[in-house]
């Protein structure tokens, strides 16, 4: 089971949170992911990911935002999506005491400038959940910027998007899909349907 805190190291880490596994016994078995306290992970299939040369079967999709402003370093504002490989490791570049994380596959930052932020401050990724496409190699998310993108894990693009509402800062907008290959999300506190 993968689930995400808010550490005792808050606000340090950019109050980013771990994510962390666990197994049948509550035993933490693998090495945390660098994001983790408000988001329900997405399991990629490896397969999914041309690009990807590890011997993990599955990945892991996760907001990966770094707050501007927080923390001990602050944060940059530069906030972004990410695969993970759950049985590799990297040094965490969040955080200042060299810990293992997951290891990045992937990452996309937010293709929107946040009005008035830092340099280079995105909207933010503000998902508890999002949708992976396994026929078209692809993540649906929903952003901050009032859009709905589709990630290509082949090209590593946002292939397509559709603007659901105007830019609002708001939490935990899931993102599901029905039988029919219908897309469903929030934003702005409207419930949407979107097909092709």
């Amino acid at each position: 089971m993968f689930f995400g805190v808010l550490a005792r190291d808050y606000p340090y880490h950019h109050a980013r949170g771990w994510l962390l596994h666990f197994d049948g016994t509550l035993t933490q078995t693998k090495i945390p992911g660098s994001f983790g306290w408000d988001i329900t992970p997405s399991i990629v299939a490896a397969a999914m990911v041309p690009s990807y040369r590890g011997k993990s079967t599955y990945l892991l999709m996760t907001k990966y935002n770094n707050y501007a402003g927080v923390g001990i370093t602050l944060g940059d504002g530069h906030n972004k999506i990410a695969v993970l490989d759950p049985a590799a490791a990297q040094i965490d570049e969040y955080s200042s005491t060299n810990t293992a994380v997951m290891k990045e596959v992937l990452t996309m930052e937010g293709p929107t400038q946040f009005p008035g932020g830092t340099p280079g401050q995105t909207y933010e990724w503000c998902i508890s959940s999002a949708v992976v496409d396994p026929t078209t190699s692809s993540v649906f998310v929903n952003s901050e910027d009032g859009h709905l993108y589709r990630w290509n894990l082949k090209t590593n693009t946002m292939s397509e998007s559709i603007q659901l509402n105007t830019p609002l800062p708001q939490a935990y907008t899931a993102t599901i899909v029905g039988q029919d290959g219908t897309v469903y999300t929030t934003n702005n506190s409207m419930f949407y349907a979107v097909r092709k």
